[in-house]
């Protein structure tokens, strides 16, 4: 479900949820130094949470979920949106995290059934990076890719949460702290 919500088009770059309240922001890959990059977490039990960067901007979503009982869907409409322009400093950090992380050689998927363990209840994500010359997408059941070696599927987070620290460094508050204002 989160790979269907996940846009990584480098032509045009939209965050994971909207609404006719607020509008998707497009990051668009101009130039062949340009990357963009999202990441979103969570879902049916309590709020989707994007991320999205494009070296410019970052823009943070957080977006509730919406059961519509009649055509037994769910939308994920978003409760709150905040863009913000960083410091130069600030980038140079995100990248260099993101390139000890080797986000862009993460595996297409991460399940904790593919080595052997059953999680019924736990975190779904999706990440998506983009260059001018295509786009590459991981998403997550329970699993995550290992500090060491991203093609390693694990159950520890430390590289998921490695690279939810370095979005959260672009922003004055944490991300919970922004979902509960949006709620």
């Amino acid at each position: 479900m989160i790979r269907e919500l996940m846009l990584a088009l480098c032509a045009g770059m939209i965050c994971s949820c909207a609404s006719a309240k607020l509008e998707p922001k497009k990051y668009i890959c101009s130039n062949k130094n340009m990357k963009v990059v999202s990441v979103n977490y969570g879902g049916i039990w309590g709020p989707l949470c994007v991320y999205t960067a494009d070296g410019i901007h970052a823009c943070r979503e957080v977006c509730r979920p919406k059961t519509d009982k009649k055509k037994s869907v769910i939308t994920f409409p978003v409760s709150g949106q905040q863009e913000v322009t960083p410091t130069p400093g600030q980038w140079r950090s995100f990248w260099e995290k993101l390139e000890g992380l080797k986000v862009s050689r993460w595996r297409p998927a991460y399940r904790a059934k593919d080595i052997g363990v059953t999680v019924y209840d736990g975190l779904q994500w999706g990440a998506s990076y983009s260059t001018w010359k295509g786009s590459r997408e991981s998403d997550g059941d329970n699993a995550y890719p290992s500090i060491s070696d991203p093609n390693r599927i694990t159950l520890d987070k430390l590289a998921f949460d490695r690279l939810l620290d370095a979005y959260a460094a672009l922003f004055p508050t944490s991300m919970d702290d922004f979902a509960k204002e949006h709620q």
